[in-house]
């Protein structure tokens, strides 16, 4: 029997592309999967979409959300739901090649070192279907978690979020809301085993426009104090001696630093943009 595959959608107000990514998750041909979406409080036509598909395909499971709790918290909520063996979150505007669950599952079948497992991917304009970028990140492969660790940040992949894992790797590993709890969330991943990347593009971002407008979870402005905090914890608990543990976080903090002055910066020049 295959293991089963969990796939948690979160999702608020996501009528305009929410149909195509459902229908790229039920073409997978590892068919062996539970579909959870919460639908956070939308006001659109989400919730009449959720329904066609509940009944169209009984591994769609449609949960709705009393009030809107917050982003972070619904990605949490769907992982909470899941049954399977490995699980893999799915944004509301981005899709994914047919053979991606069940190139990503023949991975982690075959390396038990291996936690996690995405593709290279490419990132489209979702009104023109233009591509924009293709990102190729490279895997996690150190036999040194403080190394695997500090190359999430070095590398700063967030999508890394929309792998397939281990659903024992995560089970204790909770967004937080805060800026950045992405990569936290990777960064805390990646100390319990290795990151694998399929070399070909098996998956597809959907933005709005032809770039990728930067904005704060938690307010107007980028602020990183507590995700600093956090990764901190995690290189004293995994970096091998004091002086390694100094050493990554003069250079956390320079990449957190530098990512707080440009980010904030972009951040202000679109804030313009928007008000002319």
């Amino acid at each position: 029997m295959k293991p089963i595959i969990s796939i948690g959608i979160p999702v608020f107000n996501g009528e305009r592309f929410l149909s195509t990514v459902i229908d790229s998750l039920l073409q997978q041909t590892y068919t062996n999967i539970e579909i959870l979406i919460s639908d956070n409080c939308s006001n659109d036509s989400t919730k009449f979409i959720c329904e066609k598909y509940q009944i169209l395909d009984k591994r769609i499971k449609y949960y709705v959300q009393d009030e809107n709790i917050g982003m972070f918290p619904n990605f949490n909520f769907v992982f909470e739901k899941a049954s399977g063996e490995y699980f893999m979150w799915a944004a509301a505007d981005d899709k994914w090649d047919k053979q991606f669950i069940e190139q990503a599952v023949d991975v982690l079948e075959n390396n038990p070192e291996c936690v996690s497992v995405l593709s290279h991917f490419e990132i489209f304009d979702i009104a023109s279907g233009v591509i924009i970028e293709k990102i190729t990140p490279s895997s996690i492969a150190s036999n040194i978690p403080s190394l695997r660790i500090t190359r999430v940040l070095e590398e700063l992949h967030p999508n890394l979020i929309y792998g397939l894992h281990r659903k024992s790797s995560i089970v204790d590993n909770k967004f937080e809301t805060i800026d950045w709890s992405d990569v936290l969330f990777v960064s805390r991943l990646v100390s319990k085993g290795k990151y694998y990347i399929i070399p070909k593009v098996l998956y597809r971002i959907g933005i709005n426009g032809s770039k990728r407008i930067p904005y704060s979870i938690t307010g107007k402005w980028l602020n990183l104090f507590k995700f600093y905090f956090e990764y901190l914890k995690l290189l004293k608990a995994f970096s091998p001696n004091i002086f390694s543990f100094i050493k990554n976080c003069l250079v956390t903090l320079k990449i957190t630093v530098t990512s707080f002055i440009k980010v904030n910066q972009d951040i202000y020049v679109n804030n313009l943009n928007n008000v002319k």
